[in-house]
Formats: structure tokens, C-alpha cells, sequence
């Protein structure tokens, strides 16, 4: 089927316009974040509940709020995180000096945590 479209518009005087969209889903957006929390996510892929982070950098908002480098982040605010998508979309909301309440799975306990976010560094 897709052959017999792709010789469809070979073969036709004209060519297809381009019609730029917007993108649907704001999760892919490519806009640079305004605020950081000081976490190294992790990429890994599993079936674990929220995102698991590969390292909390020293002297970030994260580590000064006291996150550990096991923790897994459940939420930031009012978002649910189970990925790097969703993390990203979660501090989009958020200005430099903002504090969160960030919710994380450590050692099977629910840990609440008061982040002060900073100014990304781009």
C-alpha cells in the first residue's frame, strides 16, 4: 500500500505541498526548561512505579532537600512522573525559586520532600 502511494506521487505533475502542524503532544516539546531540580535521571527502562534517578548532584536543590540517589520520583507537585517525559513536562510549569513538594519511593517508604528549584543553567 505504501509503495503503491509513494509511485502515486512519484509518478504526478505536482508535487505534495508542505504543511507545517504543531505538535501535539506538549510532552515532546523541545523548549529548554527554566528550572532545575539536580537530579542525573535514569534512562532505563522498567516496570517499577515512578522514575528512578541515576544521581542527585551536590549541592542542588534535590540534595540540599535532602533526595538520596536511590529515590524514585512519584511526583513533582500535582504530576504524576513515571518518566523522563513526564519529569520534564512537571518542572515546565515552574519558575527559578520556586519550592515543590516532590514525592519519592525510598526504600519501599513514600518520602516527601520540599524542593527550592534553581535556574537552569543553559
Amino acid at each position: 500500500m505504501i509503495a503503491a502511494i509513494a509511485e502515486e506521487l512519484a509518478a504526478g505533475e505536482q508535487r505534495p505541498g508542505y504543511q507545517k502542524t504543531k505538535m501535539a503532544d506538549s510532552r515532546t516539546s523541545r523548549s529548554p526548561l527554566k528550572v532545575r531540580l539536580g537530579i542525573m535521571p535514569s534512562y532505563a527502562d522498567d516496570d517499577r512505579e515512578g522514575m528512578a534517578i541515576s544521581g542527585v548532584i551536590e549541592d542542588g536543590p534535590a540534595d540540599r532537600a535532602g533526595m538520596r540517589d536511590d529515590d524514585r520520583i512519584l511526583w513533582i507537585a500535582e504530576t504524576e512522573v513515571n518518566d523522563i517525559y513526564d519529569y520534564m513536562s512537571a518542572l515546565s510549569g515552574f519558575e527559578p525559586e520556586s519550592q515543590v513538594l516532590v514525592k519519592v519511593r525510598r526504600e519501599g517508604q513514600l518520602v516527601a520532600l520540599h524542593v527550592i528549584l534553581e535556574g537552569s543553567k543553559r
